[in-house]
């Protein structure tokens, strides 16, 4: 399995949320991630909570094949956080 995303998508990412999407990758790392299908025609999206350097973030993923391409980041809002913690 290899992570992907858009390099622009990267830089508009980062400005409107404060998160890189290259950051936001560590929360596949997370051993406590946790992943969530995610409401949207067409393409199947998923969304993944994990911990980022302390903290929460909530990232929208696709997955093809061996490739899981990372869409958008941000930190996570109370109800994901309360997701994440189960």
């Amino acid at each position: 399995m290899y992570y992907t995303y858009d390099v622009k998508k990267n830089v508009a990412n980062e400005s409107k949320h404060g998160l890189s999407l290259e950051d936001a990758l560590a929360v596949f790392d997370d051993p406590e991630f946790v992943k969530l299908h995610a409401k949207r025609k067409g393409e199947k999206r998923f969304m993944g909570i994990g911990m980022v350097g302390g903290r929460l973030c909530s990232v929208i993923f696709t997955e093809r094949g061996m490739e899981t391409r990372l869409i958008s980041a941000r930190w996570s809002t109370a109800r994901e956080r309360s997701a994440y913690r189960g």
